[in-house]
């Protein structure tokens, strides 16, 4: 029982694990030219979505990039796997994701190292658990086959609007779509059905056509689509850092380095010595 109690309390857990976090956009100098991952600007999307993703993700653990791709000829640019090129995070390889808690601010990009913890769903309760939808779409983000993403130009350039790039673009729209979602923001904000992520779900069933009923909007099962909450922090100070989106295919491997493996190997052991005990 002891050791059962102890999987259960442990079993979910990164232990020993980090990530960096950073947000590849405005540049020293705000050059044109250089690279831009970040939402900063898009039309008809609530302005805090352009202080969203995509965020990359550094982790020590490297089997957390396995479900991710790299760009047409292994580009490490241009895909959802990428090559970091801020000062002293340079040729670290991360994963690009976006945020799910509106409100809750990431200071002083980039940062870390973090602990964290994997799980179905956030803990730390800032925002409704994970919905299908946001599943769905990180999904095919991650897997680099998000329909009208644009992964190829992240160049930045200088429009009415501010500073950003085509990729930054889409990705101020999918995150506004991830916070309507989640509840944080209205469909509005989002810009209604005129977002294409919205529409992608319409085009899927997910929602209806008027974007405001669905499955989209019900809670995610555990591991749909293969993706969970990345929950930065610890129990201690009630993963208060942010919930990002991890994707690791529905069969992934576990994503703690083995520590539920081991662990497992524990609880067994524990239940074998004292069915032995007993019996002597």
């Amino acid at each position: 029982m002891a050791a059962a109690g102890l999987l259960v309390a442990f079993g979910t857990g990164a232990y020993g694990q980090t990530v960096n976090i950073d947000r590849i956009t405005t540049p020293p100098n705000n050059a044109n030219g250089t690279p831009n991952y970040g939402g900063d600007s898009a039309a008809g999307v609530t302005s805090q979505s352009t202080e969203g993703g995509e965020f990359t993700v550094i982790p020590t653990n490297t089997a957390l990039l396995n479900g991710y791709v790299l760009g047409a000829g292994s580009n490490t640019a241009t895909g959802t796997k990428i090559t970091d090129p801020d000062s002293g995070l340079v040729g670290d390889v991360g994963f690009q994701t976006f945020c799910l808690e509106l409100n809750v601010q990431i200071n002083s990009l980039p940062t870390g190292p973090l602990p964290y913890t994997i799980s179905p769903t956030v803990l730390n309760g800032k925002t409704n658990p994970l919905t299908a939808g946001v599943a769905y779409l990180y999904s095919q983000f991650a897997q680099g086959i998000l329909s009208g993403y644009d992964y190829v130009d992240y160049t930045q350039s200088f429009t009415s609007l501010g500073e950003t790039s085509p990729r930054g673009t889409d990705a101020a729209y999918l995150q506004s779509a991830i916070w309507y979602l989640q509840g944080d923001i209205t469909l509005a904000n989002a810009d209604g059905t005129s977002n294409a992520y919205i529409g992608d779900l319409i085009t899927a069933g997910l929602l209806n056509s008027a974007g405001t009923t669905g499955t989209a909007l019900s809670a995610a099962s555990a591991d749909q689509y293969g993706v969970e909450v990345l929950n930065l922090g610890n129990v201690a100070d009630n993963y208060d850092l942010q919930a990002m989106l991890v994707y690791q295919t529905p069969s992934k491997a576990t994503p703690d380095g083995g520590t539920t493996v081991a662990l497992l190997g524990i609880a067994f052991g524990g239940i074998e010595f004292f069915r032995r005990k007993l019996a002597a």
